[in-house]
């Protein structure tokens, strides 16, 4: 088979709309010299997905859909005028509106950091037979079709390059990377833990989780800093067996929400990323939570479905 081309690369001096917006929203500061807090980041990340200028369907919708409480969306809104990231206004028929404001320009140090971030060295992957398919950075068309949806992270994560482009079952016989979750054939895509798992099946585990809580939630999908991740696991690995760390892990991206339900307002704004796994608080909630039958699984979900229709 002949080597495929390298893709072209991400110009480090036209950085995309969504990477500016990212690079604004970590860095700007609001009036009293603070940075913007994780709610008003989410907040921000939900507008730029419905496009520049849109109307908005108000505070306590906009919590709903990203995941915030009330209070944060409101203090999200007020902070994000103030940092003049967006400009609200109302229409003559009193329906709110926003419009998204042109940050300003990243430096070139920030731009490379961001770039390094988003398509790290293939250094940070650990050499092992399968995981050539990832070591190659994603030009703007792959990266693009690959995070359309969380289905198609997963085909990256499961077979690398060769899934761009295909329709899922055009990928049976392609060969598995080593993040591959599913590549032992489990019986269940669900619970798919094997004892033969290595670093980076947990970490394709992982990640599909995270791009599956991100789509529900509305939120732009992202591949992560690969070092960073398998650093995490290797670290949660060192602690656990592997089988704890499988469940402490499917317990994260599956019952998130009721985890920070459970942390209390300290965990309102708090997103699944790779350092979701290095929080002891979300460490703690899980390994809990795995240990409650099902019906007191239940009684906690239906406790946190209550406080959020009082608005709590």
């Amino acid at each position: 088979m002949s080597e495929q081309p390298n893709p072209p690369q991400v110009s480090i001096s036209q950085p995309s709309s969504f990477e500016r917006m990212i690079l604004a929203v970590s860095t700007v500061q609001d009036s009293k010299g603070k940075t913007l807090g994780t709610a008003a980041v989410v907040l921000a990340l939900w507008l730029f997905r419905r496009g520049p200028e849109n109307t908005y369907p108000g505070t306590a919708v906009a919590a709903q859909l990203t995941g915030i409480t009330r209070a944060a969306a409101w203090k999200a809104e007020q902070a994000l005028e103030d940092a003049k990231i967006v400009a609200w206004a109302k229409t003559e028929d009193s329906v709110r509106r926003y419009r998204l404001l042109t940050p300003a320009d990243p430096s070139s140090s920030q731009i490379e950091s961001w770039l390094q971030w988003v398509n790290p060295s293939a250094a940070a992957v650990e050499e092992r037979p399968g995981t050539a398919a990832l070591q190659r950075k994603l030009g703007p068309e792959e990266m693009t079709w690959f995070l359309a949806n969380a289905a198609r992270v997963r085909q990256y994560l499961r077979f690398g390059m060769p899934g761009f482009g295909k329709a899922p079952e055009e990928c049976t016989d392609l060969e598995s990377t080593a993040m591959d979750f599913l590549a032992f054939k489990p019986a269940s895509p669900d619970y798919p833990f094997d004892n033969a798992w290595k670093d980076g099946n947990f970490m394709g585990f992982y990640w599909d989780g995270v791009c599956r809580w991100r789509e529900g939630k509305g939120l732009p999908l992202s591949l992560p800093s690969w070092g960073r991740l398998g650093g995490e696991i290797r670290n949660l690995l060192k602690t656990q067996t592997p089988m704890q760390t499988y469940g402490v892990i499917w317990m994260i991206i599956n019952y998130f929400d009721l985890i920070r339900f459970r942390v209390g307002r300290i965990g309102e704004g708090w997103m699944l990323d790779e350092s979701t796994l290095s929080n002891h608080l979300v460490r703690q909630h899980a390994m809990t939570l795995v240990s409650f039958s099902r019906e007191a699984l239940q009684a906690e979900l239906d406790r946190m479905s209550e406080s959020q229709t009082r608005g709590g």
